[in-house]
């Protein structure tokens, strides 16, 4: 069986922050994926896991990773845009 995508409806564009995670457009929005305009790295919270991870990311890709925090330490990619359905 495919798998069938799953359109985004909504998006947010996200200031990496040490304390603060990626803000819900709504309490029923689910993170499906992110992008950045600038290549780097991103340091971040995946979903349900607690510890952080860093990732080297190039511009205009789009990486299906559900995030909880993009954190400020460690992150170099700028134009950070997350997809939620």
């Amino acid at each position: 069986m495919l798998n069938t995508p799953v359109p985004m409806s909504q998006a947010v564009v996200v200031t990496p922050s040490d304390t603060t995670d990626v803000p819900l457009p709504n309490d029923r929005s689910v993170m499906r994926g992110f992008q950045v305009n600038v290549a780097g790295n991103v340091s971040v919270n995946m979903e349900g896991v607690g510890t952080s991870i860093v990732l080297a990311v190039l511009a205009g890709t789009y990486y299906p990773y559900s995030i909880a925090r993009f954190r400020a330490t460690g992150t170099t990619a700028t134009g950070i845009t997350a997809f939620f359905s």
